[in-house]
């Protein structure tokens, strides 16, 4: 786990610590404009790959990829608060998949 200030001096020490070890996968959790400038500096400075990269919901903002540059955040992908998922493709958020239908529920009958 890494995290760093929302307005550093420097990223990189951040991104180096993020990235560090070549791991399967990495997972976001961040706020917008911390995460472009993270974001940036990875794509940068380190081996990061945006599409081994798994965000949440916050991660889906239509603004991140326009704070973050163009191509930076490419095939970056996770899920939104409603459960559907989104992707990150040529500078759009587009949304993968619908949200799941909420399930009926019956009411309870019988005794315990």
């Amino acid at each position: 786990m890494v995290d760093w200030p929302e307005s550093a001096a420097s990223w990189l020490r951040p991104a180096g610590r993020f990235a560090a070890g070549a791991p399967d996968a990495w997972g976001g959790a961040a706020a917008p404009l911390g995460w472009a400038q993270m974001s940036r500096r990875l794509r940068h400075s380190t081996g990061w790959d945006p599409a081994r990269t798994y965000g949440f919901a916050a991660l889906g903002d239509s603004r991140v990829p326009a704070l973050a540059g163009p191509g930076t955040l490419q095939a970056l992908r996770g899920a939104d608060a409603e459960g559907g998922i989104w992707s990150i493709d040529r500078g759009w958020v587009v949304h993968l998949s619908p949200p799941p239908a909420p399930r009926a529920t019956r009411p309870c009958r019988g005794t315990l």
